[in-house]
């Protein structure tokens, strides 16, 4: 019964892996976002709570790819995204649990930037 639900999973793993980059975009974007609204915030005061939402969706996002890596893990596949061309056999690979530890620490820096700032307009 494992080894049925092991395949089942390998199985949707391949079928998903190549849209896992557009997760990653989706994660830049953002990320983008945050820093704009981290800026908007030291200079108007007003956007700390658009900085805290593109944190914690950013930690949702990290979350996603680190239970991607546990999957992974279990299934004895090293899940991760190649940002070469395969054309030209170019392989820079990126570990899930890379994305999600980058993704984990811009969004907590973004929810502690639009904390403190509006801690230091109200003050």
């Amino acid at each position: 019964m494992e080894a049925m639900i092991k395949d089942v999973m390998l199985a949707m793993m391949s079928a998903v892996m190549p849209y896992m980059i557009y997760v990653s975009y989706i994660g830049v974007v953002i990320a983008a976002l945050g820093v704009l609204f981290v800026i908007m915030n030291l200079v108007t005061g007003s956007m700390g709570g658009l900085a805290g939402l593109m944190g914690k969706i950013l930690l949702y996002v990290a979350g996603f790819f680190f239970a991607c890596e546990l999957a992974g893990w279990y299934l004895g596949a090293a899940p991760s995204l190649n940002l070469g061309d395969e054309n030209k056999f170019e392989f820079i690979l990126i570990r899930f649990w890379q994305l999600g530890l980058g993704a984990m620490v811009i969004g907590l820096i973004y929810i502690l930037a639009g904390n403190r700032s509006s801690d230091v307009v109200e003050a």
